[in-house]
């Protein structure tokens, strides 16, 4: 069960005491970056790290990475076909270039979060 969530981005690489430990699941390390994101959390479109005014922020894959990095990489397939399911015009593109497209906002970052959780849950 998740903890509320951090009042300051997790320092880099690093897992969130409040999580409990390492993930169990590519579902687990999205539902946690997804708490990690909001509502106060720190999200970047400019790169892995970057500071915003509310402190440091994190990319989609970094927020993965830093909740958890033994299940990323199948996360990170999940986030892909969340992106291509809601985004089109970046199929064949990749996170990281949804991530750091201009057009994107934090709002776009969680859908894609709550996507990929809801197909991490179809497949499990």
């Amino acid at each position: 069960m998740l903890q509320v969530p951090p009042r300051k981005p997790f320092k880099k690489g690093k897992i969130a005491p409040e999580f409990g430990g390492p993930a169990t699941s590519a579902l687990d390390v999205l539902e946690r970056a997804r708490v990690a994101i909001s509502p106060r959390g720190a999200w970047s479109s400019s790169g892995w790290t970057a500071s915003n005014p509310s402190g440091h922020g994190r990319c989609l894959l970094q927020l993965c990475r830093d909740v958890d990095g033994i299940h990323v990489t199948k996360a990170e397939r999940f986030l892909k076909k969340a992106i291509e399911q809601k985004y089109p015009s970046f199929k064949h593109r990749g996170v990281e270039s949804f991530n750091d497209s201009k057009e994107t906002r934090k709002h776009d970052a969680i859908l894609v979060l709550d996507t990929a959780i809801e197909l991490a849950k179809k497949e499990a």
